[in-house]
This record gives C-alpha cells, structure tokens and sequence, in this order.
C-alpha cells in the first residue's frame, strides 16, 4: 500500500476570523475574596487527625451481622438492576 500525502491541501477553514473589540477588565462582583480562606486554614488545622468516635461506631457496625438491615440491601439491589435495565 502507498499513501501520498496530498501537500496542495490549504487550511480547513479560509473563512476570515473576526476580530473581538477589546475592552480594559473591570472588577466583577462575582470575583471571589479569598482573604477569609486563612481562618478556613486554621479551623482545618484544629481538626483532630482521627474521629475516634468515628472509627469506634464503624467497628461495631462491622461486627453487627444485621447490619445494613435487610431492607436496606433489598433496595439497594433494586435501584442496581433498575441500572442494569437502562443500559
């Protein structure tokens, strides 16, 4: 097979781009102040590392053997083969 490239091809597009009027930026209402991101810094760096009671409502629900109820797992595999159904 022999390709030959085709090197009369001109640009895609010869249509003339139009060019914007460009104006000075004004400030916009919307821009965002992030002057108040420090305190949001600082309230994150308060945190502590791990939620012990976090972690300790986890493990029991691990050793729970009705946990998710019945119902829950029901439902959840409903609204998957609902999923299955669509695609």
């Amino acid at each position: 097979m022999e390709i030959q490239p085709n090197q009369n091809a001109g640009a895609i597009n010869n249509a003339p781009t139009p060019r914007g009027v460009t104006r000075p930026r004004q400030p916009s209402s919307e821009e965002v102040s992030f002057a108040a991101t420090s305190n949001i810094d600082q309230s994150l760096r308060d945190l502590p590392a791990l939620r012990v009671e976090v972690i300790e409502r986890a493990q029991k629900l691990v050793g729970d053997p009705t946990y998710p109820p019945r119902e829950t797992i029901r439902q959840l595999s409903h609204l998957l083969a609902l999923g299955m159904q669509h695609e």
